[in-house]
């Protein structure tokens, strides 16, 4: 197996794509999702590997990594560094999951499958079952789940009378993508609904968001401690933060509410707003000073 690129040669290679992403951000707008062009280019550099686990042929790179690809790739396309951080962090969040889901996933579908998410947890019902759980609900703002052929999904799970949190992981067979995503800005991320009328998912593929929140996780074999050290909730909020730091740094003469992939989000108070993470937080990049509302 090559040994992966590292996070030099990944920056280098997201720099190298910023003049074809820009290129498509309009066509990224009327598609209302990342064109199939730059998915490729995305595959072909090996960003979307960033994060998975090195036993796999990933990179395995730090949280912080997310910063510095996801801000790279803004100044061509803010919607194409969203959908990229978000998908690449699945990677990331799939490495904490029981062997089975994992040999499930990247073992049939090969360790390049891209996997979506949806966790507005109170959109969704699950029931237990028998070896798992029936799992029904519409949930919105699936990001990038077009070239997904799996999905993260957040639900409340009802068992002994009780309701908890679980994340399931569903095939891109057992949902519906409703094309409703019609945006004024980052239109190209496709961040539609997913819905499942009644779908199984087996006990190896769903778990309680508490089991990936820092700590030993059920993963086997045993993870890096950068893996078990970040939080399940900081793996869920990559997206943002990365795309409006890139957007801030266009040249001056792209003006930034004008940003190619980002029209009208670029305000003054719409700052990223950081998941404190232990393995985040201290090595994160300094962000000048706000300015303050009046």
């Amino acid at each position: 197996m090559a040994t992966p690129p590292g996070l030099d040669e990944l920056k280098a290679r997201a720099r190298e794509l910023v003049p074809a992403l820009r290129a498509r951000a309009a066509m990224a707008e009327e598609l209302r999702r990342v064109p199939d062009e730059s998915i490729a280019d995305l595959h072909k550099a090996g960003l979307f590997r960033a994060f998975q686990p090195k036993r796999l042929g990933g990179s395995e790179l730090p949280y912080r990594a997310m910063v510095d690809l996801g801000a790279i790739l803004a100044r061509g396309c803010g919607s194409t560094a969203w959908v990229l951080t978000n998908l690449a962090s699945h990677h990331w969040m799939l490495g904490m999951w029981p062997k089975a889901a994992q040999d499930e996933i990247w073992g049939a579908d090969g360790p390049d499958v891209l996997i979506g998410s949806a966790f507005a947890f109170p959109a969704g019902r699950a029931v237990k079952v028998k070896g798992g759980h029936q799992l029904k609900g519409r949930w919105p703002f699936s990001s990038g789940v077009d070239p997904s052929k799996w999905n993260f999904i957040g639900a409340l799970a009802e068992e002994n009378g009780k309701l908890e949190p679980r994340v399931f992981i569903v095939k891109a067979t057992d949902y519906t993508i409703i094309d409703n995503w019609h945006a004024a800005g980052l239109a190209g991320t496709g961040s539609k609904d997913v819905e499942i009328t009644d779908a199984f998912v087996p006990d190896h593929r769903s778990l309680n968001p508490a089991q990936i929140s820092g700590g030993e996780t059920p993963a086997a074999p045993p993870i890096p401690g950068r893996f078990t050290a970040c939080r399940f909730s900081a793996c869920s909020r990559s997206s943002c933060p990365p795309s409006r730091w890139g957007w801030r740094r266009v040249p001056s003469r792209n003006s930034p509410d004008r940003c190619a992939g980002a029209p009208g989000l670029m305000r003054g108070r719409n700052w990223p707003s950081w998941p404190r993470c232990s393995c985040a937080w201290p090595n994160l990049p300094r962000f000048p000073t706000p300015p303050r509302r009046r």
